[in-house]
Order: C-alpha cells, then structure tokens, then sequence
C-alpha cells in the first residue's frame, strides 16, 4: 500500500520505532522491517514532490519479484490496527494511495523503489 504523510522523517521512524521496527537509512530513504512468524511488515519511505511516500507491504519468508508480497490485506489490517492509532494520536495526516498490481511490479523490475 502506497501512503503519503504529512510529517518529517524523525517523527515517522519514530512512531514505527515504538511498533519495534528496525530502521535503516539508506542513500535516499529509509528502511524499516517488523518481522512476524511467517514473513516481515516492510516499511520503504523517502520525501516525493515536498510529502513523505511510504511503500508499505508484507513480505513472506520467501518471496521474488512479487510472488509472496501482499501489498492489500495484511498490511491495511496492520495499518489500521497500529499506525492509524498513532497518526491520530500525533494529529498527522495521511493519504493512502491504490495501485493495481501490474503498475506495481512493472515499477519494481524496471525503476527499483525509485520514482
């Protein structure tokens, strides 16, 4: 799932820090996994156009070029059962972004996470 955020990167990383994520700075965003018994909660986010995007998906233990990810159903429950809660409580507004599955995975081969 595809969301934007009003709010700077600290205050994200550290909301997703008190849900135990593990975060990595990388070159031009940040990375953050929340391992489960069956896969990982996978939290991508990087400022796009003045906003933080955030690619948020679920990754099975073992998963290629989209076979095993859900970017739907397990991470909207999560979404709305965890960080909805903590957005409100900040008073950080959010905007969740729907994209079929094939713009997904032809943007994953062809540009990786870049935009």
């Amino acid at each position: 799932m595809d969301i934007f955020i009003n709010t700077t990167t600290s205050k994200f990383e550290s909301l997703l820090t008190e849900l135990n994520f593990k975060i990595l700075k990388k070159r031009k965003c940040w990375d953050a996994r929340l391992s489960v018994s069956d896969g990982r909660f996978h939290a991508m986010f990087c400022f796009v156009a003045g906003r933080l995007y955030c690619d948020f998906h679920f990754d099975k233990k073992f998963h290629f070029l989209f076979l095993g990810n859900d970017h739907k159903t397990r991470p909207g429950i999560f979404f709305r059962e965890q960080l909805v809660g903590l957005l409100i409580r900040e008073r950080i507004i959010y905007e969740i972004v729907e994209d079929n599955w094939l713009t997904r995975k032809n943007k994953a081969i062809f540009s990786g996470f870049r935009l």
